[in-house]
């Protein structure tokens, strides 16, 4: 050590020789002692110099004391919390660390167990569960062509007036194909013809009736003959949808146009002659007076000459002087000419009827010309009676009943009409389902059904009124105007070529249309049921042997034994099966039935 150090040992120190520094109190920097007695110093140390320490050395001392401590302090926390890390690992790993015996105990198969159900005694019903289409029972498929006739060349859809979902009420225009209306309207008859003027039927009186429930009276035309009012019924009627009025002759009528204006020619030309006749008939009586004065004269002459003639006539009987007889039927007057006979003939005036010998009498000549007048104004009013306004076959879709709803409208603008174009529903509301043709085997009509509205949250109830035959929908459909509840798409179906059968329910009371028309809905049919309460098990208790037998096993009094008990199966459905046990008695209400282990 230095010379101007000294070490004194510090308190609970393990080494004996450590020491301090400790400055002399008499001069700074004074001799370094040290308390080592092996050391080579002159004595022990001197008290004074001890005390004599300078006071900013006790500070320091203080601090290195405290500061061992906490390092001491320190490491014995460490040692503390690693220990207890140890001691919780250990502890965790031996929850997952299991012996051999605990293992085996807990792989262990557990005791065999029956599972039994008791025997109830009720009314068994089967039920099968479908969903359906709430719609109107008729459906009405329409596959509507245009009418060369009426100018057009293809049939394509020119626009769409509707849309699925919609009411329809009589008289509205559902679509438009070439330019043309489709128009509903009220009937049972299909439309299947032109009706056209002049025509007869029970699909023209429904055709009237129709316009008239629309306001457009048929005037005096007697029922199912489309006459003069139903011609005006169907003008107006058309004027008022803002459609041309459909014509024989196509558009503008052109087509009879030259018929009607050569028929009224006729007529005009047949007037005309017969106006003639009787002016100049007019004409001839008033030249009568004159004809009598002039045949009396004649007359007196003719009688003077004869009286000559009969004594100066020469033998051949010719009268002298070269005169001639008067034809008979001729005028006559005073022959002044003297080298001519006493009576020449005198032609008839001009416009005035004359009457030569081998002529039809005047009232037989006007009676030929009334008749060719009468027979032109005949051919006229036929021409007039079948010409004109008419309505298309392709313009209408008559409906049993009204507001009728649109179900389906594949077509759209711009589309060729190649199939139906639009399906359509009338009449009361009914339920359209489809099963698969194994469920409609188990179908009968009168089966009851219940019906739950889920989105509207009603119920209803009904009967199964009619299965269909199994039936693919083609992706197009078939042609032409369907009508029956084997048209209807119910919620479900599609045109993939997927068998279904059509299922009718009629509802026990008639469904509000506002609320129930389109909804899908879900229907349960009961399939079969029994008379009575029966004795049921669940289908997985009975089984059939080798030996043909058909049993269940009921469970002993103390829920461990098996008494093998032959029955005889009736209806299932819920699964559930109906049995009877062979020996009376073998089996009551309240007895368990295995049905699995």
């Amino acid at each position: 050590m230095r010379d101007d150090e000294a070490g004194q040992a510090f308190p609970g120190s393990e080494d004996p020789t450590e020491t301090l520094p400790v400055v002399g109190a008499g001069e700074p920097g004074g001799a370094a002692r040290t308390s080592d007695p092996g050391s080579g110093g002159s004595g022990p140390p001197d008290p004074a110099s001890e005390r004599g320490s300078g006071p900013d050395d006790a500070p320091d001392l203080a601090d290195a004391g405290r500061s061992r401590l906490n390092r001491r302090r320190r490491t014995f926390i460490a040692v503390t919390l690693g220990a207890a890390l140890v001691a919780g690992g250990g502890l965790a790993a031996s929850a997952f660390v299991k012996s051999p015996a605990e293992l085996a105990a807990e792989t262990k198969a557990p005791t065999a167990s029956v599972l039994a159900a008791p025997v109830e005694k009720r009314v068994l019903t089967d039920v099968l569960t479908t969903r359906g289409l709430v719609a109107a029972t008729t459906q009405t498929q329409v596959t509507p062509a245009a009418s060369s006739a009426q100018g057009a060349s293809s049939s394509v859809i020119s626009a769409l007036r509707t849309s699925v979902g919609k009411p329809v009420h009589a008289g509205d225009v559902l679509l438009d194909v070439s330019g043309r209306p489709l128009i509903a309207l009220p009937g049972t008859i299909p439309a299947f013809r032109d009706l056209k003027p002049n025509d007869d039927g029970d699909d023209v009186a429904e055709l009237q009736a129709a316009l008239a429930g629309l306001g457009y009276a048929t005037g005096g035309d007697r029922k199912g003959h489309f006459g003069p009012g139903t011609k005006t019924a169907v003008t107006n009627f058309y004027k008022h949808l803002g459609y041309d009025v459909p014509t024989t002759g196509g558009p503008n009528d052109a087509g009879d146009q030259p018929q009607l204006v050569a028929a009224q020619n006729a007529v005009d030309s047949a007037q005309r002659d017969l106006n003639d006749f009787d002016r100049k008939a007019s004409a001839s009586s008033a030249n009568s007076s004159i004809s009598s004065a002039a045949s009396a004269s004649s007359s007196s002459l003719a009688a003077r000459s004869s009286s000559a003639s009969r004594t100066s006539a020469p033998a051949d009987g010719t009268p002298t002087g070269g005169g001639t007889a008067a034809p008979t039927g001729t005028n006559t007057a005073p022959n002044t000419d003297p080298n001519a006979g006493p009576n020449p003939p005198q032609p008839t005036p001009t416009g005035t009827l004359s009457s030569v010998p081998g002529d039809e009498p005047a009232s037989v000549q006007r009676g030929y010309l009334v008749k060719a007048r009468d027979q032109a104004k005949t051919a006229q009013a036929t021409l007039i009676a079948t010409t004109g306004p008419m309505v298309p076959l392709a313009e209408t879709v008559f409906l049993p009943g009204f507001p009728a709803q649109v179900t389906q409208l594949p077509a759209k603008v711009g589309d060729k009409v190649t199939g139906p174009v639009i399906t359509l529903s009338s009449g009361t509301l009914g339920i359209t389902a489809r099963v698969t043709p194994d469920q409609a085997r188990l179908l009968k009509t009168g089966m009851k059904a219940d019906i739950v509205a889920e989105a509207i949250g009603q119920n209803s109830s009904g009967t199964v009124a009619a299965v269909g035959a199994v039936t693919v929908d083609s992706p197009q459909g078939q042609g032409g105007q369907q009508d029956g509840p084997q048209a209807a798409a119910p919620a479900g179906g599609g045109g993939d070529g997927t068998p279904y059968v059509p299922v009718t329910i009629t509802p026990g009371v008639s469904l509000d249309a506002k609320t129930w028309a389109g909804q899908d809905v879900r229907v349960t049919i009961t399939s079969a049921a029994t008379a009575g309460p029966v004795l049921v098990v669940p289908q997985s208790a009975v089984s059939a042997g080798a030996d043909g037998r058909t049993t269940v096993s009921k469970l002993g009094p103390d829920g461990r034994a098996t008494v093998r008990t032959e029955v005889r199966a009736g209806i299932s459905g819920g699964g559930f099966v109906e049995v009877a046990p062979v020996a009376a008695g073998a089996l009551a209400e309240g007895d368990r039935v295995v049905i699995g282990q």
